[in-house]
């Protein structure tokens, strides 16, 4: 599995794009069952939506109102279906690293970094699940099999993290020490200290 993190909105510069896809040429080499692969794409430029209930067009439309700053690049909608829920997780990719994963990768799958989460967390009967990211965070709830919220937000400090936390639970009422709450994160070990 490739995890493709986008820093900055400036994703799709020259350099980076040349430096994405020799480390794809390189694992490639590494690796030739490259038919099973799966790049995770992390993004705040998603959706949800009921399965059928709208067009790519329209899952754009919603994803461009949602968000009011979209890429400066072109870039196309991809969509996930979540199986358990019946609903459809639907995202931005810049095209210049669409083409270059599947310039490379036959038969490659690309998925939202919360595709598979929301998978995982729906099994659970209740719970909240907050992935931590630079400078992003993202909640996931889930009360009685059911998602109740997945939403981004961006945090500065440590209190902001604990704040979203808090506010989830208080604005939908939740008893917060009946809740099993996990918090995740892709950072190393330094990166976790410091925060």
């Amino acid at each position: 599995n490739i995890v493709l993190r986008k820093e900055s909105k400036h994703s799709n510069s020259v350099s980076i794009i040349e430096s994405f896809a020799a480390f794809v040429d390189h694992a490639l080499e590494l690796n030739t069952n490259a038919n099973k692969t799966e790049v995770c794409f992390e993004s705040e430029l998603y959706t949800l939506s009921p399965s059928g209930l709208f067009t790519l067009s329209e899952l754009l439309s919603i994803i461009e109102f949602q968000h009011n700053t979209l890429p400066e690049t072109e870039y196309i909608l991809q969509q996930n279906e979540l199986k358990t829920q019946n609903s459809v997780i639907a995202f931005i990719i810049e095209t210049a690293i669409y083409d270059v994963i599947n310039s490379r990768l036959e038969n490659c799958i690309i998925k939202h970094h919360l595709t598979d989460a929301i998978e995982d967390v729906l099994k659970q009967h209740s719970q909240l699940r907050c992935y931590v990211r630079k400078n992003k965070m993202d909640l996931i709830l889930v009360i009685n099999n059911k998602l109740i919220c997945c939403n981004t937000y961006i945090y500065t400090t440590n209190e902001d993290i604990l704040f979203h936390i808090l506010n989830i639970k208080r604005t939908l009422n939740i008893e917060t020490d009946s809740l099993q709450t996990i918090i995740w994160t892709n950072f190393d070990h330094q990166e976790l200290e410091q925060l």
